[in-house]
């Protein structure tokens, strides 16, 4: 073996050795941690929103004990890649993202050990591979990377794998099966407030056994002459139209629901935390209405949900 040889070889080992002891953590505080799968998805989506003028779609879909998520985000760097399966704390965060593929996206292993990850690449070509985060040894995850990023190598084709830039396939085990119809159900309830919040999405779809939900934003968001923002939010289930006012400081915004009557009145929000960091906060159901900032770092991110 040589030198550079025996340099990424120490560098896998202690790269394995960090995410085995995240995932440790993980399933340690399952029970307070499983159900955030969904935002650290959706997190992940919008942190890849496309740059080609498109608007940002994400879907979920469960059925027969698999769930799939996907979205129309911006193309695969290969650097990007490399963080997704070499996972270590190299990995920068921009002024403009919430955190992509950092110890958050390792949360979505509650769901399941393996990922199945597919998607398109800057160049134009497709890839498939499986991504598998088992606690065991060192050594057996530092494996698993290694294989992971060869299969990544090997699986480049012309053919797309599906209509999206980004699928993440989960065979959903069966202690997970209440974390993901929690989370499911979690999403019904905030995905307004998220596109109000991150309207870099376009559309959220939801797809289950028993229903198939969208939520959109159905015109371009309407700016008042003193500051405030008006957003119309369609929920496809019940086809109902849902109007949010929001006011939008530098780094915190807030929004609330109008009535559809001739007063225009706000709205009781019920159900919903009030607190979100692009995403809901959860615990958060006491404050006095809903509320965004982007003003917390990656660091006081984790200490505010080890808080709730």
């Amino acid at each position: 073996m040589n030198p550079n040889e025996i340099k990424n070889q120490v560098l896998t080992e202690n790269t394995a050795q960090g995410v085995l002891n995240h995932l440790k953590a993980l399933e340690s505080n399952r029970a307070r941690m499983q159900t955030r799968w969904i935002w650290e998805l959706l997190q992940n989506a919008r942190d890849t929103s496309p740059d080609d003028g498109q608007r940002l779609v994400a879907s979920v879909k469960y059925e027969q004990g698999e769930l799939i998520f996907q979205h129309n985000g911006a193309k695969f760097k290969i650097k990007e890649i490399a963080h997704l399966i070499y996972h270590g704390s190299t990995k920068f965060e921009d002024e403009e993202t919430i955190g992509q593929y950092g110890s958050g996206f390792l949360t979505t292993h509650l769901l399941s050990p393996t990922i199945d990850v597919s998607g398109q690449l800057e160049d134009g070509k497709f890839f498939k591979f499986c991504l598998t985060r088992e606690i065991g040894s060192v050594k057996e995850l530092s494996e698993s990377m290694d294989r992971a990023w060869e299969n990544f190598n090997d699986s480049q084709s012309e053919i797309p794998p599906s209509d999206f830039t980004t699928q993440f396939r989960y065979p959903v085990a069966d202690d997970a099966a209440d974390a993901v119809a929690e989370g499911l159900e979690m999403l019904k309830r905030c995905a307004p407030f998220v596109i109000v919040f991150n309207q870099e999405f376009s559309k959220i779809d939801i797809t289950t056994p028993d229903e198939k939900i969208s939520f959109k934003i159905v015109e371009p968001p309407h700016l008042q002459e003193d500051g405030l923002q008006e957003i119309t939010v369609e929920e496809s289930e019940s086809r109902t139209l849902t109007t949010y006012i929001s006011a939008k400081g530098e780094k915190t915004s807030v929004a609330v629901p109008l009535s559809t009557d001739d007063d225009r009145t706000c709205l009781p929000v019920e159900d919903v935390p009030r607190l979100f960091l692009g995403f809901p906060l959860i615990g958060t159901d006491n404050f006095s209405f809903p509320a965004a900032s982007i003003a917390l770092n990656s660091h006081q991110r984790k200490i505010a949900m080890a808080c709730i």
